[in-house]
């Protein structure tokens, strides 16, 4: 419901309970890579995952407090349908003397992020036409991506490596994410003709970083822990939607979402099958992933 003209927007706001169910398309690139023990070769293994398509399902809850004060929670699921990976070894500084290499399969990785948020809108602008609004946000989220590895082949082996090139059986490596930290965030909300409402929001992250990973085929190293990750973060959310409310129905939205996520340097435990532990410097986590949703909202 839009003020009229000669009345305070500021305090005209109108929050209403949502739901929001959404689901659609997903893909992912994401990439680590660690120095040696003392720190030479400054990158001794790259792993990256690329290309990763995942199916999604979305629900957001948005609910009034009061004075013009909102809540909302959100949930995101996605499974991944496929995808490539690589694993690179390298014996000098700089990514040189690479002396293995495989590439490598992705299936049935498992995305969730979760986020939770209060906020304040203020009308900024009501005419007999639009209706412009701004939130600004302050939440805390969680970002899980089980990434992983299989159908494995042998594509560079050097001394000192020995393996043969070509497929190898056996591969189901798995390395588990997780980004958990507070955020901010700035949404504004453009309301036009009763129908049609555009909307903005973007979030800066802080994040802390853990990771634990399973090598399966690495006799040496212990399972099903055989390393972990530890670093601080920091991260981007950006997210554009349009929403058309039907004369009769639900109202549809379409979201087009883009995150930006980086931590380290940071820490690398070795977990060795003997039971002891070796550290070095984990040098850089990316992670950036792209969407499109699509689905219905319902007031109430």
């Amino acid at each position: 419901m839009r003020a009229p003209i000669n009345e305070d927007p500021s305090t005209t706001t109108a929050i209403a309970q949502e739901l929001t169910i959404t689901t659609g398309y997903r893909r992912d690139d994401f990439d680590w890579n660690i120095a040696a023990p003392g720190g030479t070769p400054n990158i001794l293994s790259e792993l990256t995952w690329s290309d990763l398509d995942t199916w999604t399902i979305s629900g957001q809850l948005d609910l009034p407090i009061k004075d013009r004060w909102r809540s909302r929670v959100k949930l995101d699921l996605g499974t991944t349908l496929n995808g490539d990976n690589q694993d690179s070894d390298y014996l000098g500084n700089h990514r040189t003397l690479e002396f293995s290499r495989s590439n490598n399969n992705v299936e049935k990785g498992t995305l969730i992020d979760f986020s939770v948020g209060i906020g304040r809108t203020s009308t900024l602008l009501a005419t007999d036409r639009a209706t412009f609004s701004l939130t600004p946000w302050l939440g805390y989220s969680t970002h899980l991506q089980n990434l992983r590895m299989n159908d494995g082949r042998q594509t560079v082996s050097e001394p000192p490596m020995s393996l043969p090139l070509g497929p190898f059986d056996g591969l189901d490596s798995s390395y588990d994410a997780f980004w958990h930290g507070p955020w901010v965030g700035l949404q504004g909300d453009l309301a036009l003709d009763d129908r049609h409402t555009l909307s903005g929001q973007i979030e800066y992250h802080w994040a802390d970083y853990d990771a634990e990973a399973e090598w399966n085929l690495r006799t040496d190293l212990a399972q099903p822990v055989s390393f972990e990750h530890d670093a601080d973060g920091h991260g981007i959310n950006a997210l554009l939607s349009w929403r058309y409310r039907a004369p009769k129905g639900p109202t549809w939205q379409l979201s087009l979402g883009h995150q930006d996520w980086q931590a380290g340097p940071g820490d690398v435990t070795v977990h060795t099958a003997g039971g002891d532990r070796l550290n070095t410097r984990l040098n850089e986590v990316n992670w950036r992933s792209t969407k499109i949703d699509l689905g219905v909202n319902y007031a109430f």
